[in-house]
């Protein structure tokens, strides 16, 4: 939602070299590319493990959306989100 939102930017990151990397779901990989190196996601522990396959918990959704309101406060121009019409989710 957050790397729509920030108009789909390219990703660079390699998820390989994360330990589990090579679980996140095709669908996933390019917003979890960006969202690495950005500090979005930084893995349990600081230890780049993402375990993709578990589901968010309220408080790391909770950082993961503190951390991108403090980067577009710090770091405008990386981080500008397009405005989303969203209509087209109760047609």
């Amino acid at each position: 939602m957050l790397w729509r939102a920030a108009g789909e930017p390219a990703a660079d990151a390699d998820l390989l070299a994360l330990p589990d990397g090579a679980e996140v779901s095709p669908w996933a990989a390019d917003p979890v590319e960006w969202a690495v190196p950005t500090g979005l996601l930084r893995g349990y522990n600081h230890t780049g493990e993402l375990a993709p396959g578990d589901p968010i918990t309220r408080a790391q959704l909770a950082m993961v959306l503190y951390r991108q309101a403090l980067a577009a406060v710090e770091q405008p121009a990386l981080h500008r989100f397009q405005f989303v019409h969203l209509s087209f989710l109760f047609s």
